[in-house]
């Protein structure tokens, strides 16, 4: 598609050319001939130049790797200069829904006569989700800045955007006051847990002084311990709320955002800690969705799945009824929510009796207002009353929240 159009300037040279040549005809004359001959000569000089700005160039798509929210995503496209003449600097403009505003410019040096540019556009991601793609814009024009030429390419694509995590340094899970240590190459309890020894490390803060392997600290110059095979609760449960009529109002930070975040790192740290997951969700007006295994097998489907949840259909009250008769037991049951269970938090406060340890991360739209550069993001205080009981009382998330603090405890 060639299309050729006036910018400001040539609309006011072209004005200028039309208002001279009037004059011309009323007023015949050497002076007013030359006047209109030269400003009519500059603009269908500077059409021409646009119009053949981008004549035999053209732009192939690149192989791209999927990249991650908050950072930048690499889309290389190959520009090609097929003529024998240089090319001037052209822009490369895409729509990218991931991005702000959606649009992507990106300038290009000017061609040489057969050049092959690639041009590794490094476009910055917003959101998460998966995108195709399919436009390629090529925008150039003539020297004086009067005419833009712009040629499209229809060129498929596709690219995944999967959530941003955080590094979390550890998960404790306190299930009969024992704990999940960082991992380390594989599920190991503090010194001194378990019941088969495993081997010696290194010293960390949370080891008792009677687990100290004298001879290896007197070899290593440093305190050495000995450890051994983990004792811990081995399958996590994780429910995530998703009912769009409890989404804050801004589009890209809010409290549901926030929870898929928290859910995406916890799963990258549960793959290393090799134990079992069980995942409950809904996605827009799908039935609750529930996946269940190894953390490790089971983990890019769960990253693919927050990568492309919608807002789902389902009230709270409705998944957690629905997830609960399949909870097994002695398991740690972290329940991400945006609003509070009404009917069934009787049904939560009764989880520790079947050796079900619940762990309630609240996040309520009120604490992620939305986004305006006009004025600071604050939360008013006492604007939300947070319903807490002795047997249940929820860890109430903000926008300021760090999560690999919230989830030590901190």
């Amino acid at each position: 598609m060639i299309i050729v159009f006036p910018t400001l300037r040539g609309v006011m040279f072209t004005f200028a050319a039309l208002g001279s040549l009037a004059i011309a005809l009323v007023n015949v004359g050497l002076g007013t001939a030359l006047t209109t001959a030269l400003l009519s000569g500059f603009v269908a000089a500077s059409y021409l130049m646009a119009l053949f700005s981008l004549f035999r160039v053209h732009v192939e798509r690149r192989s791209n790797a999927d990249g991650v929210a908050e950072s930048k995503v690499n889309l290389p496209v190959m520009i090609i200069n097929k003529s024998l003449y240089y090319r001037q600097a052209i822009i490369v403009s895409e729509k990218c829904e991931f991005t702000e505003n959606h649009i992507f410019n990106c300038a290009v040096a000017p061609l040489k006569p057969h050049e092959h540019l690639q041009v590794n556009r490094q476009i910055p991601a917003l959101k998460r989700g998966f995108f195709k793609l399919n436009k390629i814009t090529l925008l150039s024009g003539d020297p004086a800045g009067l005419f833009k030429r712009r040629r499209v390419f229809h060129i498929p694509g596709e690219v995944m955007i999967y959530p941003k995590t955080v590094e979390i340094s550890s998960l404790p899970i306190r299930f009969k006051r024992q704990i999940m240590p960082s991992p380390t190459g594989r599920s190991l309890g503090i010194a001194g847990q378990g019941l088969s020894f495993f081997g010696i490390r290194e010293y960390r803060a949370t080891d008792e002084m009677r687990f100290i392997h004298w001879k290896a600290t007197a070899s290593k110059g440093k305190l050495m311990v000995k450890e051994f095979e983990a004792n811990t609760v081995d399958r996590v449960v994780i429910l995530l709320d998703s009912y769009y009529k409890s989404i804050g109002n801004d589009p890209d930070d809010n409290n549901f955002e926030f929870l898929i975040k928290t859910t995406a790192s916890m799963i990258n740290y549960l793959a290393e800690m090799y134990c079992n997951v069980y995942f409950y969700t809904a996605s827009g007006r799908n039935p609750m969705m529930h996946l269940f295994g190894d953390a490790v097998r089971l983990k890019t489907e769960i990253v693919n799945t927050l990568t492309s949840l919608k807002p789902g259909h389902i009230m709270l009250d409705n998944l957690l009824s629905e997830a609960v008769d399949s909870f097994p037991p002695n398991s740690i049951f972290y329940c991400l929510t945006m609003s509070e269970p009404n009917e069934s938090r009787k049904t939560l406060e009764l989880l520790p009796e079947h050796d079900i340890e619940v762990r309630w991360i609240y996040a309520p739209k009120q604490y992620f207002p939305a986004i305006d550069p006009s004025e600071p993001r604050v939360i008013i205080p006492g604007k939300l009353k947070i319903n807490k009981t002795p047997s249940l009382s929820p860890f109430a998330a903000t926008f300021k929240t760090d999560i690999s603090a919230m989830l030590r405890n901190e």
